[in-house]
């Protein structure tokens, strides 16, 4: 008698664990692996053939991921990475914490060396570079939530 309760409860046991996993986790890995959207958008021109672009890109796996990206990108077509970060999701950490806009990049040149790049609040800042292909680069960031 014991024998055949110890095989039942191994065969509910792998039951149940395969159920779970079949459920939660297996077909979800199967059919919905790593997938990223791209937003591109363009920010600034200066009249000279240089562009400014902002890239949005958005990942799903079992959570969600995004990260936003600012490029200098020359006339040659040439681009080169200004400033990275993790835009504002809209969740607040458990401290206060004010949210200003805008929450895009905004770009503006004061000159053809120089440019300035606002944006209002973000979630954590990944990379910041003040000089690129000969244009100074100056920032206004407002509220960075994870610093």
């Amino acid at each position: 008698m014991s024998r055949r309760l110890k095989l039942v409860a191994i065969s509910l046991l792998l039951l149940s664990t395969l159920w779970i996993a079949l459920r939660f986790g297996f077909p979800y890995t199967l059919f919905f692996q790593h997938t990223c959207d791209r937003f591109e958008t363009e920010l600034s021109y200066d009249g000279h053939g240089r562009k400014v672009i902002s890239t949005l890109e958005a990942c799903t796996t079992f959570g969600s991921t995004a990260q936003e990206w600012v490029d200098l990108v020359a006339a040659s077509g040439r681009r080169e990475r200004i400033f990275t970060f993790v835009p504002w999701g809209g969740e607040l950490p458990l401290h206060e914490v004010t949210v200003r806009g805008p929450l895009e990049p905004v770009v503006t040149w004061s000159g053809p060396s120089a440019m300035h790049i606002a944006v209002g609040t973000v979630d954590q800042i990944l990379d910041q570079r003040d000089h690129v292909d000969g244009v100074h680069v100056s920032y206004e960031v407002g509220t960075v939530i994870y610093k």
